[in-house]
């Protein structure tokens, strides 16, 4: 893989930081899940890599896991790790996913 190609796809990786996943509340999780199958318009915060909080506008096109950390990928390719996203269309994360 190219250098350049490398770097494209990792600017569009949010990795909320270092630490360790922790899974997102379940009632979230199934709402990001049904704005996804319904491909539905968001509004969404979420806390980059240096803390800043970040609002981006799109579609979301699906929820995927990768290493065992939990993505919402947007229409633009855009993918954002779910434990740092702060609010979706006004709702918030609420309490983890308890199993």
């Amino acid at each position: 893989m190219s250098t350049h190609l490398m770097n494209t796809n990792m600017s569009k990786l949010n990795l909320a930081s270092n630490k360790p996943y922790q899974p997102i509340s379940c009632i979230f999780y199934d709402y990001l899940e049904e704005a996804a199958t319904l491909g539905q318009a968001a509004d969404i915060s979420y806390v980059d890599l240096d803390g800043s909080v970040i609002s981006i506008a799109g579609k979301i096109k699906d929820l995927q896991t990768k290493n065992g950390e939990e993505f919402l990928v947007l229409e633009n390719g855009k993918s954002i790790r779910l434990d740092s996203i702060s609010e979706c269309n006004g709702k918030t994360p609420g309490d983890v996913c308890k199993i």
